[in-house]
């Protein structure tokens, strides 16, 4: 028996739980909704509808990585340049990719501003402290 193309075979994954978030988002839960007479203002409905869309941004962004493996990096960089692009290259685009799907959740979903994630992280402040800093700045103690 044949086996799937890769590209199919990776994709899968992200497009059924994509459509599967967007099918009960857009139709099935507003319709049990309308049939149960819940309000959608409640805390249960509205965090079933916040958790099903960040699902679906957090899907797509699998998905535009996947298809940019096999398109961009396996087809199109592999065809021009005779070989694989650097794993390094490819993990910071893909870290880039989620890094603004957060971003995009953070807005849209969560109604803050995109840079509030940044911001409010322990882990990224220091890190912007650090590339924002002038060389001239540090301090370097005299020896001995």
């Amino acid at each position: 028996m044949n086996a799937l193309p890769s590209t199919i075979n990776r994709t899968i994954l992200p497009i059924a739980v994509l459509l599967t978030a967007l099918i009960v988002k857009i139709y099935l839960l507003p319709n049990i909704l309308a049939v149960a007479d819940f309000s959608t203002a409640s805390p249960g409905v509205s965090f079933s509808m916040a958790s099903l869309s960040i699902l679906a941004w957090l899907a797509g962004a699998l998905l535009v990585i996947r298809l940019m493996e096999e398109l961009v990096w396996k087809g199109l960089v592999t065809r021009r340049t005779g070989g694989a692009p650097t794993r390094l290259l490819v993990n910071i685009i893909d870290l880039a990719i989620w890094a603004i799907t957060i971003g995009f959740i953070s807005h849209f979903v969560l109604g803050r501003p995109a840079g509030y994630i940044a911001t409010s992280s322990g882990d990224v402040v220091p890190s912007q402290r650090i590339e924002l800093m002038n060389p001239s700045d540090i301090e370097v103690p005299p020896h001995g």
